[in-house]
């Protein structure tokens, strides 16, 4: 049952968003509770779409509910580093990784 979704959901992102599907069907899966997909998809969204620093970020959260603090980091700080008019809440991200990563410990 859940495959079949999640092939529906790829199929229909495919055709309404087609060169950017990656930045769209990470936000599904992520959405879903697919943790693994939707780092996967947010990877490769990171060398189709370089200069987004909303695909970073997005793939900091990802990292960090996995509990891959280090790599979280790293990605909130390129999309920090990209820049853009939502340079504040990628700041943000940074700083709830680094209080995610404290209270873990």
């Amino acid at each position: 049952m859940v495959v079949v979704t999640l092939t529906w959901v790829d199929n229909c992102l495919w055709i309404v968003v087609q060169h950017k599907r990656t930045p769209l069907l990470g936000n599904s899966r992520y959405e879903i509770g697919d943790l693994v997909g939707a780092e996967q998809a947010f990877r490769k969204a990171t060398t189709a779409h370089p200069q987004s620093g909303e695909v970073f970020n997005n793939l900091a959260h990802v990292l960090a509910d996995l509990g891959r603090y280090a790599e979280a980091l790293e990605m909130a700080r390129c999309a920090i580093a990209l820049g853009s008019p939502r340079k504040p809440i990628y700041h943000q991200t940074l700083c709830e990784i680094k209080e995610s990563e404290l209270s873990k410990r």
